[in-house]
């Protein structure tokens, strides 16, 4: 099955149409349903995600998509967590997302420091492997805002591990 993500702008103006006629004609619970919607569309993207074994060419197949060498790709398994990828106009910037005791935290960072931060959490899990121990990090998500020739306005690419 062939999906065209080139539709999103079709139904985005769909639901435009249909909410302004739902409105004009006193449709109020439809407008709102509509109006929802349109919200969601424009707030939550269409995750695409990238999904397969280990060693497969995940990250591989995302960098050609986006046009950049951000997902990192070795000859041994390398994504330990999820990373979306998303379009910005703007500067881009990485978004790291942290889970402790259960609360969700953001920081918003460079490429460079995102990157760094992964080699120190690789670097320790390295250490307590050699030592037997049990450690997680709490680093669970890294939301990667980049500019690309792909238009992703309205979906993210999502590179989860093998």
């Amino acid at each position: 099955m062939t999906v065209n993500l080139n539709n999103y702008e079709n139904i985005e103006n769909k639901l435009r149409k249909l909410s302004y006629y739902s409105g004009h004609h006193e449709l109020k619970e439809l407008k709102g349903k509509v109006d929802s919607k349109l919200k969601d569309l424009k707030e939550q993207p269409v995750y695409i995600m990238i999904v397969g074994d280990g060693k497969r060419g995940k990250s591989t197949l995302l960098n050609a998509l986006i046009g950049q060498d951000l997902a990192e790709v070795n000859f041994l398994p390398k994504t330990w967590r999820i990373d979306t990828y998303t379009t910005t106009n703007d500067e881009e910037y990485a978004e790291l997302v942290w889970e402790e005791d259960g609360q969700e935290r953001k920081e918003k960072t460079t490429f460079e420091k995102a990157f760094a931060t992964c080699k120190e959490i690789e670097t320790k899990q390295k250490q307590v492997t050699r030592n037997m121990e049990e450690w997680k990090s709490d680093l669970k998500q890294i939301n990667w805002y980049v500019k690309t020739n792909w238009d992703l306005r309205g979906r993210a690419l999502v590179d989860t591990p093998g």
